[in-house]
């Protein structure tokens, strides 16, 4: 089983170890399942792990920063974006993470923003929040 997750879940991952997003990044790190990132994504991650007051008010430092970046660079797949869709038309900045997930063969897109949640799915990809892609690993572990 493979997902892509997009960027707020990776920085919540990182700044919030025990939250819903670091337990997914915690079970991948674990092997249950394969992660799948673009390459805007890394880049959009950088930026926001960057700005000051993320840094100020979490108290990361820049290692912190550059292992969780190259934690992701080294171990997920990395989409490079060759795949372009035009299919969010309320919001087209969204159309590269699902294209990232197309271009992975992801079978789930981990993502909180509403325009691509409306979708619920697309080519066979599910769409869904973080905690609904943690209950669906809590609910795989318990078979």
């Amino acid at each position: 089983m493979k997902a892509l997750l997009d960027t707020n879940p990776l920085v919540s991952a990182l700044l919030k170890p025990s939250g819903v997003s670091g337990q997914i990044f915690q079970r991948w790190r674990r092997g249950q399942f394969d992660l799948a990132v673009s390459l805007s994504t890394l880049d959009e991650l950088s930026a926001v792990l960057h700005r000051p007051h993320i840094i100020d008010k979490y108290t990361i430092r820049e290692s912190d920063i550059q292992n969780h970046l190259g934690v992701l660079r080294n171990f997920a797949e990395i989409a490079l974006g060759k795949i372009l869709l035009n299919v969010v038309h309320d919001d087209p900045k969204d159309n590269h993470v699902l294209a990232a997930a197309v271009d992975t063969n992801s079978g789930y897109l981990v993502y909180g923003d509403h325009h691509l949640l409306d979708l619920k799915e697309y080519q066979g990809i599910e769409i869904l929040t973080p905690r609904a892609f943690l209950s669906n690993l809590e609910g795989l572990e318990a078979q």
